[in-house]
């Protein structure tokens, strides 16, 4: 059976009083979760205006649209594209191995080293643009080219 991976959208904002008290309710979800063998995954800092904060001035449109966002993030988490990318890369990931060692720090990953075994799809000159690789840089044309095609296409039809 499959552990549920689980979004946890929030707007949080620990620069307004009024949301101090939900500070901790994300780690506590995360704790709860893996109590129960699953995971979460936290959305923070998703754009949101609180409503005490706008009421009555400019801006105050604006607080619903950003429910509409926090709406939008969550249908998209719960839709059944994220069920079909989990998918993908369940499928694409069952061969993938090696170790990869980050530094975390103020919001960061930084790859600090990694390693893999003997059946590693990895090859480092062909992993680079330097003057000594072996990758055609003549193919990159071609490939953007082709992959630039629909939003070429969606940027005329717009323009019409």
């Amino acid at each position: 059976m499959q552990s549920a991976n689980i979004a946890i959208v929030t707007a949080h904002n620990d620069m307004l009083s009024a949301h101090q008290p939900y500070a901790a309710y994300p780690d506590l979800i995360k704790q709860s979760l893996q109590e129960m063998g699953c995971t979460g995954q936290i959305a923070a800092g998703v754009p949101a205006m609180c409503d005490g904060v706008t009421q009555g001035r400019p801006g105050m449109e604006l607080s619903l649209l950003s429910r509409d966002l926090i709406a939008q993030c969550t249908a998209v988490v719960f839709g059944p594209l994220k069920d079909a990318l989990d998918g993908f890369m369940d499928r694409t990931q069952t061969h993938v191995n090696g170790v990869v060692r980050l530094r975390l720090h103020k919001g960061n990953a930084i790859v600090t080293g990694r390693g893999s075994s003997d059946s590693s799809l990895y090859a480092p000159e062909m992993a680079s643009y330097g003057s000594e690789d072996q990758f055609d840089h003549r193919a990159a044309e071609g490939f953007i080219y082709i992959w630039g095609l629909p939003i070429r296409l969606w940027s005329a039809a717009r323009r019409r």
